[in-house]
């Protein structure tokens, strides 16, 4: 069983230049009129995943390792030797029945991040927005040992011979200590609580009004993500997932108002994923649960394909404030590994297949309408944004909080 990262993939869809959570903005800048916005927000719920069968489970119970005689053997070559010592004494092959229980890695994952975003208006038509995400990550990770039968079958075994007793004071070992002292010898990261500050990959955003009328709109929209960011660690299974990245989405968004002030806003979109560069440990075989420093390979990666739908309505409450709510849905095509010195690489590709649905509400108050009428100081907006992931597949459950800032000048 290779033990993999302990954070699954957490989606920041949030941070894309000119949507505000899910809710995709049709809307361009007028030529030469520029602004500058500040998002700010935080990411909750990390400490529950969906599954690769779409359930929802703790990281806790999710990434536990159990200390099956397949690690322990690997962690120590003498665990075979004292397993066949207890099979030896009476017909209850305790050996067997031997179980040294379950390392839990107590995982509470706190983000939050502050997004600077400048966009001017190029043409009447056609705005461009510039962004790079700074991130705070502070993990409080927790090990705890439970479930072990040792004492129990020491309690009907030990002192019927010297040789058993030695067996039985060579298995009762700390558990979080042996799988930290394992750790240390593979050269891995130890699992502990840290705190992490880091700036994202950098975005481009252009945004074309290809036609429009008093009722309705189509806009294209072309998301181009820069590696900017930092590159994944091998050598810490702690360590945030998603940077680095090179790729570019296209979206296509559809916009109608009705005489009652609502707004309906539909967009799909294509994202394709660049290959990059990725250092990885290989296992040897399948016993190899935490491979070495020895094994590692800079190999190619091919991250697939990604499709995005959503979907919005917006109430416009009256001259300064709207109310609205979204939904998006994201389905990711599972990552290929080449140019290695195998040709499976199936152990590492597994979980890299993404999906999942959310639902976002938010809440805006502007002044633009205010300032041309001249009843407000300065043209602004500001939205507040709660969005939701409810379901997914090999993805993280958050609970993602934004406060978008927007001036224009």
């Amino acid at each position: 069983m290779l033990i993999k990262k302990i954070l699954i993939y957490m989606s920041l869809m949030v941070l894309s230049p000119l949507s505000h959570g899910f809710l995709e903005s049709p809307t361009v800048l007028p030529k030469g009129v520029n602004s500058v916005s500040l998002i700010t927000g935080r990411i909750d719920g990390l400490t529950h995943q969906f599954n690769s069968q779409g359930q929802l489970t703790s990281l806790k119970d999710a990434k536990s390792i159990e200390l099956s005689s397949e690690i322990l053997t690997a962690m120590n070559p003498q665990f075979e030797t004292l397993q066949a010592t207890l099979n030896q004494f009476g017909p209850y092959q305790f050996g067997e029945k031997l179980h040294l229980g379950k390392i839990f890695i107590d995982i509470n994952p706190n983000v939050s991040y502050y997004a600077p975003v400048y966009a001017r208006g190029i043409t009447d038509k056609w705005t461009l927005a510039f962004t790079s995400p700074f991130m705070q990550f502070d993990y409080k990770i927790n090990l705890d040992h439970v479930g072990s039968n040792i004492n129990d079958i020491r309690g009907q075994l030990y002192g019927l011979s010297n040789e058993l007793d030695a067996a039985f004071d060579q298995l009762d070992v700390d558990g979080i200590e042996t799988i930290n002292q394992h750790f240390n010898e593979k050269k891995l990261a130890p699992l502990k609580s840290y705190k992490k500050s880091i700036w994202g990959d950098f975005k481009i955003t252009s945004l074309y009004k290809f036609y429009s009328d008093e009722k309705s709109q189509y806009t294209s929209k072309t998301l181009i993500t820069l590696p900017t960011g930092p590159k994944d660690n091998p050598d810490d299974l702690t360590d945030p997932e998603g940077f680095a990245e090179t790729s570019i989405e296209e979206k296509f968004i559809f916009s109608k108002k009705s005489e009652s002030l609502y707004e309906f806003v539909g967009a799909v979109g294509y994202k394709l994923i660049f290959p990059t560069k990725k250092a990885v440990r290989i296992p040897a075989d399948e016993s190899d649960f935490l491979p070495g420093p020895e094994t590692k390979q800079v190999l190619t990666v091919l991250g697939g394909e990604q499709l995005t739908l959503n979907l919005s309505i917006a109430k416009k409450i009256s001259n300064k404030f709207s109310l609205g709510f979204g939904y998006e849905y994201i389905n990711k095509r599972k990552d290929r590994h080449t140019n290695g010195p195998i040709s499976d690489y199936s152990f590492l590709t597994e979980g890299t297949n993404r999906e999942s649905s959310g639902v976002d509400m938010e809440i805006s108050y502007s002044t633009v309408e205010a300032y041309f009428k001249k009843q407000a100081l300065l043209p602004m907006t500001v939205w507040f944004s709660a969005s939701n992931v409810i379901t997914g597949i090999n993805t993280a459950k958050n609970i993602n909080y934004s406060l978008w800032l927007m001036m224009f000048f």
